[in-house]
């Protein structure tokens, strides 16, 4: 079963490698290229080089000129692949509910008052002396 690049068009970056029996349809959005044995070689090498990021396919056709002869199709041009490298998408960590924050810190400081707690998290005098009220 063949494979193919999974390209995402308008970043040029390398989503990933498709197994497919049938050519993938291309669309606005995503294009598929082959991807010849040797040219995974190069890009999982590549991936293992550069954990977290996600490849150019200008980079993987510097380094597999099948991969270069796929895309330019003997058309041709002076443009050339340059390399630029872009991190894969972060995923934030989940942000704790700043009341249950100002909650615990209520709860271990029991003797602080509204001046500490507005030191401490800024939130005013008005909203400090509602969360001592309400968490004492």
């Amino acid at each position: 079963m063949p494979n193919w690049f999974h390209i995402n068009t308008p970043s040029n970056l390398i989503v990933g490698v498709i197994a497919s029996r049938y050519t993938p349809t291309d669309s606005k959005v995503d294009k598929f290229i082959p991807a010849p044995a040797k040219a995974l070689d190069k890009f999982y090498k590549w991936l293992a080089k550069h954990p977290g990021l996600m490849p150019d396919v200008g980079e993987i056709m510097t380094l597999s000129p099948s991969v270069y002869d796929s895309i330019v199709n003997g058309k041709s041009g002076d443009a050339r692949p340059q390399r630029s490298n872009y991190r894969a998408v972060q995923t934030e960590p989940p942000v704790e509910d700043r009341a249950s924050l100002i909650a615990a810190w209520i709860k271990l400081n029991p003797a602080k008052d509204a001046y500490d707690l507005n030191d401490k998290f800024g939130c005013g005098m008005t909203a400090a002396r509602a969360y001592i009220a309400k968490y004492v």
